[in-house]
């Protein structure tokens, strides 16, 4: 599917940073379930200051505290990492919940020679523009940027949505997290499927690159906007 880009101004930074424009904008109302616990932390989580204030750095399992929110930045993170690795699309997937494992299975330890072939020059071109590899500081990357807000816990899970504000061109989105024990996972959308997954990064990926000429010299500004990119992908979002 073709996709267009354009940079817009980043105002937030006062930089002249540019930002990606690519995809519709879509329903980015936070996934709760039916039987969700009415007493869900209300809390909006911005930072670790604001997780370290909530009773839940104090009484585990209550809120969302510094050591969940650690978490829950590393594997969004080390999704965007995976995505933008040559051969990393299987790790990609090891940073999704059981059951969207289970439903992918097998397909993710393929060799995607098409992704694998524009993630290698996206990484050459990365380099060449801010002299060294694409490498998150996921603290950086996240910190007053995405909003963590837990909606649900039961017996054995616990869940939570973290929203990415509109910018670089995307609309808001929601991306629904569970810890399953001790492991902070990415729920993606029960209708996608392997092949889909693969082909929205492969397109998020494209798009990135095609548009080098005008990433940002503002280097956390551009990490920024290629991980919302490939979180679209992950969560199944059209491209317009």
């Amino acid at each position: 599917m073709r996709q267009h880009w354009n940079w817009l101004l980043s105002a937030s930074l006062g930089l002249g940073a540019m930002a990606f424009i690519g995809c519709e904008k879509s329903d980015t109302t936070p996934r709760v379930s039916k039987d969700a616990n009415p007493a869900a932390d209300s809390k909006i989580i911005n930072n670790k200051n604001d997780a370290a204030s909530v009773a839940g750095s104090k009484l585990p399992g209550d809120q969302i505290g510094t050591g969940d929110l650690t978490k829950i930045y590393d594997v969004l993170g080390h999704t965007a990492e995976a995505a933008l690795t040559k051969g990393g699309f299987d790790d990609l997937c090891e940073r999704l919940s059981t059951p969207d494992r289970d439903r992918i299975g097998k397909f993710a330890q393929q060799k995607f020679d098409d992704l694998d072939g524009r993630v290698d020059q996206l990484n050459k071109d990365y380099n060449g523009k801010y002299n060294g590899k694409f490498n998150l500081d996921n603290s950086k990357v996240f910190e007053n940027w995405a909003k963590v807000q837990k909606t649900k816990e039961d017996a054995d899970k616990t869940y939570a949505n973290v929203m990415i504000p509109a910018g670089h061109g995307l609309p808001e989105l929601t991306v629904p997290v569970v810890k399953d024990h001790e492991a902070w996972k990415i729920d993606a959308p029960d209708d996608v499927s392997g092949q889909q997954l693969k082909q929205n990064v492969l397109t998020q990926v494209t798009a990135i690159d095609t548009m080098k000429d005008q990433w940002p010299s503002d280097q956390l500004e551009a990490q920024r906007a290629m991980v919302h990119h490939v979180l679209v992908a992950v969560m199944n979002k059209p491209a317009k």
